[in-house]
């Protein structure tokens, strides 16, 4: 504060030398000196003046620099604190993701209007229900996959409605997914009249997911499920005279257990060496992993066997996975 009012006097000070000199002709001392002494007391009424305003202005910068110190420790203590609550959600977070917890209902706020709201939680599995799924956090109301007694379900949640609102879940329909695909189709290229033992064959026309053992004609279940077979042929008769009673029959088995019969009977005279008939046999089954299905012919098919020819595959046994039970692997 002093060397601006030093510079002040000195300005002054040029001032009234410059006024002196101009005037001195015409002034005598004495005036001078009047001069001199009124225009000091003017010089310093305005150095003491500008002397009070610099002072209240230096007072006003420390009171600021005083407030923005205050200001900047806020800060600063503010940061501190966040940093500190950010440490701890972590730390919840990282706790949670270890050992997963439910958590309840919380109160929020909106406008005054208390609203009940649930934060997303874990789950042991793959959720079953709309429920499960606004559990875990979904909202948006829509089509959803979730996991049924048996297969992958899809259904469409309202998640506007009550859980206990006959709407809150809408059953739409069933998934058919597979974890890999299954299906076979194999013929016969020679006549084959064997009994009590799988009947084997020569062409293979699908093998997709290779369950069918060609050589041994013994289908092995890749997967649970339910699966369709299907065995067509035809069966040549020997000749016999009237009264002989011609008989043929195909028998289904699963894990040496018999689960379907075709039969056809022939009771009158057969005197030609190419008749034919055809013999079929259709199942469904519900099948485990790595169950043996096959098809042979039954003891007692006398006077008859199926009949083919390396060009002909009158004799065909196909199947595939309808639907694989995934329940398993969730």
């Amino acid at each position: 504060m002093a060397r601006p009012s030093l510079i002040l006097i000195q300005i002054g000070i040029l001032v009234l030398a410059c006024s002196t000199c101009s005037t001195a002709a015409a002034l005598s001392l004495e005036d001078r000196f009047q001069q001199f002494q009124e225009d000091y007391i003017q010089f310093k009424k305005v150095v003491n003046e500008k002397e009070v305003t610099f002072e209240a202005e230096l007072i006003e910068l420390k009171e600021k620099d005083q407030q923005n110190r205050k200001i900047r420790e806020s800060l600063v203590n503010k940061i501190n604190e966040l940093e500190g609550k950010v440490a701890v959600l972590e730390s919840q977070l990282h706790q949670q993701n270890q050992h997963p917890a439910a958590i309840g209902p919380i109160n929020v706020s909106r406008n005054g209007i208390n609203e009940t709201k649930h934060q997303s939680r874990y789950i042991d599995g793959m959720p079953s229900s709309c429920r499960d799924l606004q559990v875990i956090g979904h909202t948006l109301n829509g089509l959803y996959s979730i996991i049924g007694p048996h297969a992958v379900d899809t259904v469409y949640c309202n998640f506007n409605k009550s859980r206990f609102d006959p709407d809150f879940e809408n059953w739409i329909g069933y998934q058919d997914l597979k974890t890999r695909s299954t299906y076979f189709h194999v013929q016969k290229t020679e006549k084959f009249s064997t009994v009590d033992i799988p009947i084997p064959f020569e062409r293979l026309l699908l093998n997709e997911g290779a369950a069918m053992n060609l050589r041994t004609g013994i289908f092995t279940a890749p997967v649970a499920g339910i699966y369709f077979f299907s065995f067509t042929g035809l069966v040549q008769f020997q000749m016999t005279s009237i009264g002989v009673l011609s008989e043929f029959a195909v028998r289904l088995f699963l894990n040496n257990q018999e689960v379907g019969r075709s039969q056809i009977n022939e009771v009158s005279a057969v005197t030609n060496p190419y008749y034919l008939i055809p013999i079929t046999l259709q199942s469904t089954l519900p099948l485990r992993a790595k169950d043996e299905v096959w098809v042979q012919i039954a003891r007692g098919s006398v006077y008859g066997n199926l009949f083919d020819y390396s060009d002909t595959y009158f004799t065909n046994f196909n199947g595939w996975l309808l639907e694989e039970e995934i329940f398993n692997y969730v």
